[in-house]
């Protein structure tokens, strides 16, 4: 299959501060590396663009179908449709390692120089169109697993509102108690770049939500150094970006680095109910950074969360009550984790010329 760089099929458009374009009436959707930030009364790019982060969530491409303005942490991948098919690129950027293209030592990052150098399979667009077409149905199934997850979560929420009410509000009148006073809260730590490669040994880095870098401390770093670690069992928050404020369960040990805190349990209030809480909040760290490109939760920020002190028998209520409906999302995450590895397989063959041949289009 012929290789083409991305240079010959396709122009990068650099992102921009949304400061004075900014508003809430807007026509056009913000986007940045993590998502979309609001809305804009102007536009930088067309519909169809893929973004990619230039700093922090660097390995997450967003496809966009409609014209957009991208902050200045996020590239505007754009195809020119005379040789490349748009969804045909979204899809070939989710296969592609970006990472291996990050050269800073602390919040990944990529330079326009390099993505242009990219080669990308260029098959006739009949093809291109036609891969596009059933990674799209294959991705549709994905998507569905997931929103029936989401499903799942929103009930758990609709329950624990209806029990302990607003923890923002605490409109039952809790007593309140910091989170720092009743969970330890460790932040990660900015490792240099010479002390996590891809060949270290030990627990692997990880900076965000989702980007797992294939990197690992060297042996030095790893008998002999300070790091901070998180545990198993542990909330995972961010605390940097445009993920600032999500959050996941560590289901093994990680070397943290500056853009995760780790709150361990350390007292008698369930993990699970403090996760709930800060849930809650998600938005509220999102609206904070009235507009900014970059959120930065420190470690006082988040320990002063005030977290209302109902009683253990309440809690375990709520534990009980919510176990049918993690005994469902379950079932959900399941499906969820074949479609995904479906969707996976179909992507890896897709640009090894394996999914459509030329010969099969007419």
């Amino acid at each position: 299959m012929k290789m083409v760089e991305w240079s010959k099929v396709l122009t990068i458009k650099n992102g921009k501060s949304q400061k004075k374009v900014i508003d809430a009436n807007g026509k056009y959707p913000i986007f940045g590396s993590g998502g979309k930030m609001g809305m804009a009364n102007e536009f930088l790019c067309e519909s169809g663009t893929t973004i990619i982060g230039r700093k922090g969530t660097i390995n997450s491409p967003i496809f966009v179908d409609e014209k957009l303005w991208n902050v200045d942490t996020a590239f505007g991948i754009q195809a020119n449709t005379d040789f490349l098919n748009k969804k045909y690129l979204f899809y070939f950027c989710l296969d592609y390692n970006f990472l291996k293209h990050d050269r800073s030592t602390t919040l990944p990052s990529l330079t326009k120089g390099d993505l242009l150098k990219i080669k990308i399979p260029l098959p006739p667009l009949p093809v291109q169109k036609r891969i596009a077409a059933i990674l799209d149905q294959a991705d549709e199934l994905r998507q569905k697993d997931k929103q029936l997850i989401d499903h799942y979560d929103q009930l758990s929420q609709s329950l624990f509102l209806d029990m302990f009410g607003d923890p923002v509000t605490n409109p039952k009148g809790w007593e309140v108690e910091e989170l720092g006073e009743i969970a330890q809260v460790i932040m990660g730590q900015s490792p240099k770049g010479t002390t996590y490669n891809e060949n270290g040994i030990g627990t692997p880095l990880l900076n965000g939500p989702t980007e797992f870098g294939p990197k690992y401390p060297t042996e030095t770093q790893w008998t002999t150094a300070p790091k901070k670690v998180s545990k198993k069992g542990d909330i995972l928050f961010c605390v940097r970006g445009a993920t600032a404020g999500k959050m996941n369960w560590a289901n093994k040990e990680y070397c943290i680095g500056r853009g995760i805190a780790s709150i361990r349990k350390n007292s008698d209030i369930s993990l699970k109910y403090i996760f709930n809480i800060l849930k809650m909040r998600y938005k509220i760290f999102q609206a904070e950074s009235n507009g900014s490109t970059f959120i930065n939760i420190s470690k006082s920020d988040l320990s002063s969360i005030e977290i209302p002190l109902t009683s253990s028998r309440i809690q375990n209520e709520f534990a009980d009550r919510v176990r049918a409906i993690e005994q469902q999302k379950q079932q959900a995450e399941e499906a969820a984790r074949y479609s995904e590895e479906l969707f996976q397989s179909l992507l890896q063959r897709a640009f090894k010329g394996e999914l459509v041949k030329e010969d099969q289009i007419t």
